[in-house]
């Protein structure tokens, strides 16, 4: 018969095969050339179309992701998601979203109890200098109660007898002597007095 090429048609009744008979000097090979570049040039703008979707699909909103999570490593209060791509990446976006959220609003709990804390230190020296104040004034006071009393004693006798001396017979110059160390002890007894005083609780 010769070379020929069989067409096969599918149809209701079922497949209808029709040969084509070619002549000899007719070559089959250009025809598998041009098929194969068709096909070639078909998976290379597939493999085009293929890279556009997965960039605008995949790779864009996942770069974008990173660089919102960039933003809120560096200091940003709030990591805005973005909007476009894949649901499964929509989604992974409002959980960093939320995540980002809630670590925020941890951050100013733990500097509010800072600061409270800060403030409690504050309140705790403050207190601590005051009892240390109010405990050396108690050292004082029974400092001067002490001395009050040891010194007091002599004074009100010195007194006792500067009475008695006034009381006497005593020449005017003599008389003003002791009135001026009379005055001079009585002022020592009053400071005395003053430091009882204030030893007193």
């Amino acid at each position: 018969v010769g070379p020929a090429i069989l067409v096969v048609v599918p149809s209701r009744e079922g497949p209808v095969g029709v040969l084509l008979r070619t002549a000899e000097q007719w070559q089959v090979a250009p025809l598998v050339r041009l098929v194969a570049f068709y096909m070639a040039l078909l998976g290379g703008a597939l493999l085009v179309f293929l890279y556009f979707v997965l960039t605008r699909l995949v790779v864009t909103p996942i770069d974008r992701l990173s660089r919102a999570a960039s933003k809120v490593a560096s200091g940003a209060r709030a990591l805005n998601a973005p909007r476009g791509g894949g649901a499964e990446l929509i989604d992974l976006g409002s959980s960093l979203a939320r995540m980002t959220e809630n670590l925020r609003s941890e951050e100013e709990d733990l500097r509010r109890n800072m600061a409270e804390l800060e403030q409690a230190t504050l309140e705790l020296k403050n207190a601590q200098a005051t009892l240390v104040r109010s405990e050396r004034l108690a050292s004082v006071g029974r400092l001067a109660a002490g001395l009050a009393h040891e010194i007091g004693n002599p004074i009100t006798a010195i007194l006792s007898f500067q009475e008695l001396l006034l009381d006497g017979e005593l020449d005017d110059e003599a008389r003003d002597f002791v009135q001026r160390m009379k005055q001079e002890t009585e002022r020592v007894h009053g400071v005395l007095r003053d430091l009882l005083d204030f030893a007193r609780p």
